[in-house]
């Protein structure tokens, strides 16, 4: 058979006609063709041979040409030489049904030909997942480069709310305030053994270490609270009592010790919470990766990566069938492509 390249692969008659079985074939060493048809390429050199041949062997020349079988047909060929009539040759002719196909089998057909495909797929797109290259896969690889912007932004940061207090104090942006009734607590704190006490006297009856000389100065702490008296829970402090009057105390406002101070009178209270200024940083999403190299900063950062490509090469065979038209498989699927070719054979009468 011809060898067909692969960007031609048979898809027409003109194909199947050129490239079908004829029964003409490569002369062997006696000069006549063998069994198997090849092309009419020759026939000039045929006809030379008749002319130089005995009558004799005029007969016998033929039946070689023809590929005679036992019963004195000839193969079937697409053409038959001129000189073949119907005057001296009794001649039939068959549909051959043609196609191509990747498949090794198909059912019902016989295979004729095979033909190797060579070339490759197109380049894929530079993508980031490796690819490994093989004996079908050729790959290549090049750097891009990505980028991840820092971006800065100064934000208030609001810290806890400070003591209430009496005093009034301005406020901007970064400082709020609030207001409420407050009233006034206070308590001794002994620098001996951290007792909180109502006066200077750290009474061992009260729980204390028996110090008499509390400094008000250094250790006398007040406090305003928007909560009531009454809310707290104010309870007579063990026995204590100053000028007759029983000292009050509560655990009632955060878990700690308080008394209730001589001037119970409550006022209005403020209490302000104050903000920082502070830059903070984000990270954007690292870029889609570029061939172009982008300058790294300090606001910017940079960095490679390595990019793949990579296209497959094609080696596969394309199988040619055919098949008698009266014997062919029910149900031809379309994408089969099938060509029909008319042959012939002819007998010498």
């Amino acid at each position: 058979m011809a060898n067909i390249q692969n960007d031609n692969l048979p898809n027409n008659s003109a194909y199947y006609h050129d490239n079908l079985p004829t029964f003409e074939d490569d002369y062997n060493s006696t000069g006549f063709p063998s069994k198997k048809p090849s092309s009419l390429g020759d026939w000039k050199k045929i006809l030379l041979l008749v002319l130089i041949a005995a009558v004799a062997l005029f007969g016998l020349f033929f039946n070689k040409i023809f590929g005679e079988d036992s019963s004195g047909w000839s193969d079937w060929t697409d053409q038959l030489p001129a000189n073949v009539t119907a005057d001296d040759y009794w001649i039939e002719s068959k549909t051959v049904l043609l196609t191509t196909s990747p498949s090794e089998q198909l059912a019902g057909w016989n295979v004729y030909d095979t033909i190797t495909g060579s070339g490759s797929t197109d380049w894929s797109q530079w993508s980031e997942i490796p690819v490994s290259p093989s004996a079908t896969r050729e790959v290549n690889t090049t750097t891009w480069y990505q980028y991840q912007d820092v971006i800065y932004k100064e934000v208030l940061v609001w810290n806890q709310p400070g003591e209430w207090v009496v005093l009034r104090e301005s406020t901007n942006e970064h400082k709020i305030e609030e207001t409420a009734t407050v009233y006034p607590y206070y308590y001794f704190l002994c620098p001996k053994c951290g007792q909180r006490m109502p006066n200077r006297y750290c009474g061992p009856q009260w729980g204390g270490c028996g110090k008499t000389d509390i400094p008000s100065e250094t250790h006398l702490f007040y406090f305003w609270f928007p909560i009531s008296f009454e809310e707290a829970g104010m309870q007579p402090f063990y026995d204590a009592q100053w000028n007759g009057e029983p000292f009050y105390c509560t655990t009632g406002i955060d878990n700690s010790l308080y008394f209730r101070s001589k001037d119970r009178t409550p006022k209005p209270g403020y209490r302000y919470t104050t903000a920082s200024v502070q830059t903070t940083q984000t990270l954007t999403e690292w870029s889609a990766p570029s061939p172009v190299q982008p300058s790294a900063s300090a606001s910017r950062y940079v960095r490679s990566v390595i990019m793949y490509q990579y296209r497959d090469l094609n080696g596969s065979t394309l199988y040619c069938y055919y098949c008698w038209a009266d014997n062919a498989p029910g149900n031809i699927p379309a994408e089969l492509n099938v060509q029909a070719v008319t042959v012939y054979r002819c007998r010498k009468k």
